[in-house]
């Protein structure tokens, strides 16, 4: 039997917030259920109240940006990880299953490794060979990559969650996309940082998502 290293958990910082109320957002998690999931992750009813008292009339969107920015400052003396795990666990014990089984998807090792290296990504323009090469590989769609070239070769929004859904699904995917950026003049250095990450968080591990 192959003896497998315990995989490292995504953390998550307040540096982080707005992606984690995006993934909620597409998760299709009830910005109205905040009050409840701040309980399931361990915030006092009396912080969560005081919420609701300063902030319930701009909305349970805002409610819940703040419920967050709480339970990642570790208010009340929140105990455990601030991870992707720790939030989907939260959201299960509210009956948000499907939520759930979304997030829990970013808790991937490999995905959390793109999650680290996805915002310097974003704030560079990749050259036409590498970003079809990123079609070749299948981490973005033909449709994708129309996108992506259309907006002067920067991957953004769509195009950087079809990248990490990739990887996800297909470890190796995270090694093939450090060896893409590599070609690109821009993007060498995060390529470089990519593939040594891989090196690290996987070594003496079979690489796959199964």
């Amino acid at each position: 039997m192959t003896q497998r290293r315990r995989q490292p958990l995504v953390l998550l910082e307040k540096e982080r917030l707005a992606e984690i109320n995006e993934e909620l957002r597409i998760s299709g998690f009830s910005n109205a259920k905040w009050l409840e999931l701040g309980l399931s992750l361990g915030l006092s009813l009396q912080t969560l109240k005081t919420i609701e008292t300063d902030y319930g009339r701009a909305g349970a969107s805002r409610c819940l940006m703040e419920c967050l920015e709480k339970w990642l400052s570790r208010a009340d003396n929140v105990t455990g990880p601030l991870s992707w795990i720790t939030l989907a666990d939260g959201l299960c014990r509210i009956g948000e299953v499907s939520s759930a089984e979304m997030i829990s998807k970013l808790s991937d090792p490999a995905s959390g490794v793109f999650q680290r290296y996805s915002v310097r990504l974003s704030a560079v323009s990749i050259s036409e060979e590498p970003v079809d090469l990123l079609c070749t590989e299948r981490l973005i769609s033909n449709e994708t990559r129309t996108g992506v070239e259309s907006v002067g070769g920067f991957l953004l929004g769509d195009a950087l969650r079809e990248i990490q859904t990739s990887i996800t699904e297909d470890h190796n995917k995270l090694r093939a996309l450090g060896n893409i950026l590599l070609k690109s003049d821009e993007a060498k250095t995060i390529g470089q940082d990519i593939l040594k990450d891989c090196d690290i968080t996987f070594s003496d591990t079979i690489i796959d998502s199964r």
